[in-house]
């Protein structure tokens, strides 16, 4: 024998901005209003997700006579959230005995909660009673957090899916040469999470990963950016991780400190940055007059004067440089030597 319940899950409006800033990357996120009922007027235990309660499936599930099936519904148990979300659970229950709670934790068999996770109301406390209420932020990043009920243990079970995604640079110090037009080829990655790899073991509800548009551009961040800063491609979904290619060019030696933004398309209008340093840098190669170089066939000639000039914050590296013959073509013609 177990309890038969009404739960209710509702998500609490906030116009609060929240702000997360780490050394090299940016995220705002605002926090989104979501309700999610859980479990019906039959008193079923059975934890209902707001998006799914009107759906064809949700509503033969809260029809059936008897209790759902241990563990629950699981499409209509599965919350989908952005990062940064607060879900506010309320009992709904008539039962003057029933008890719920939404504990964070995987019942593998034995259900055991998540050291650190959610836990609503505190343990040792229970809702019982209508309109008893608890809530919980989840701000901790993307993930698949699995719930269970401390009263009715794997008889009841729910998912909250966390999405978010990630913006990273394989390289994020770049140097280019004034006025030439520089690919920096695959330089960052998008990826949605979380992806299906992320799930606990034991989970019911796979990790669905984030995947509306995201969409990306160079933002000043000390400095301005590149004259010219374009993304490819400029706009793309997530879901399966992708990569991106910046072109850049500037027509003068410069040191320029900025961003590269993803911005998402979603409610929240989630937000990732990555800093960039590029320096624009310049040579100029100078002689005191056209020299003329007389070597014996087969010979060697040890030196010509002549130096090079640098502009711009170079990277820790020799500049290195060859010759060729022109008129007439000498193809046994070879030069070498580098500056430090």
């Amino acid at each position: 024998m177990y309890e038969k319940s009404i739960a209710k899950w509702t998500v609490t409006k906030s116009c609060l901005m929240l702000l997360a800033v780490t050394a090299a990357s940016l995220q705002v996120s605002a926090q989104q209003s979501i309700a999610v009922q859980v479990s019906d007027s039959s008193a079923h235990v059975q934890y209902y997700d707001q998006a799914q309660i009107n759906t064809p499936h949700c509503q033969a599930v809260m029809a059936q006579g008897g209790s759902v099936p241990g563990g629950g519904d699981q499409v209509c148990a599965t919350s989908i959230i952005l990062a940064g979300d607060t879900i506010t659970w309320t009992d709904a229950s008539g039962n003057p005995v029933d008890q719920h709670t939404a504990s964070q934790g995987v019942c593998n068999p034995t259900c055991a909660l998540d050291p650190g996770g959610c836990d609503v109301p505190n343990s040792p406390g229970f809702f019982t009673g209508v309109g008893q209420s608890g809530a919980n932020t989840f701000n901790t990043g993307p993930g698949v957090f699995p719930l269970w009920c401390r009263a009715h243990f794997a008889l009841m079970r729910g998912t909250v899916i966390v999405q978010d995604f990630d913006l990273t640079l394989s390289n994020s110090t770049l140097f280019a040469y004034a006025g030439v037009s520089t690919i920096f080829s695959n330089l960052g990655t998008l990826t949605g999470r979380p992806q299906a790899s992320e799930t606990p073991m034991g989970a019911l509800t796979m990790g669905v990963p984030y995947n509306d548009n995201v969409n990306l551009s160079c933002q000043n961040g000390s400095t301005g950016f590149p004259n010219t800063c374009t993304l490819n491609p400029s706009a793309a979904q997530p879901g399966t991780p992708l990569t991106f290619t910046p072109t850049m060019s500037h027509p003068s030696v410069a040191n320029l400190n900025f961003k590269i933004q993803g911005a998402g398309t979603d409610i929240n209008g989630l937000t990732h940055s990555q800093n960039v340093a590029l320096h624009v840098v310049n040579t100029t190669f100078n002689t005191p007059a056209v020299p003329t170089v007389t070597a014996q066939a087969n010979g060697t000639v040890s030196s010509s004067a002549f130096t090079v000039t640098t502009a711009g914050t170079f990277p820790n590296a020799s500049l290195t440089f060859s010759c060729a013959s022109t008129s007439p073509v000498d193809p046994g013609l070879s030069c070498s030597g580098s500056f430090p």
